[in-house]
């Protein structure tokens, strides 16, 4: 249902990856995508609400 926005999240810190950073630093990044995403779509429910919201209004309007 949401693996659209997860799937995002997971490139994207693969992108980063790249660049010298452990782990701990890698998910705190992925924790900021999310909550800029949270703010971007206005919701205040949990990330697997917004996830799957995210997934309807991206087929909604491609």
């Amino acid at each position: 249902m949401n693996g659209m926005f997860y799937g995002s999240i997971v490139m994207t810190a693969q992108m980063k990856e790249r660049s010298p950073e452990n782990v701990t630093n890698r998910a705190l990044y992925i924790k900021e995508i999310i909550k800029s995403h949270l703010k971007r779509t206005l919701i205040k429910q949990n990330s697997c609400q917004a996830g799957s919201y995210f997934v309807r209004s991206k087929n909604l309007n491609p």
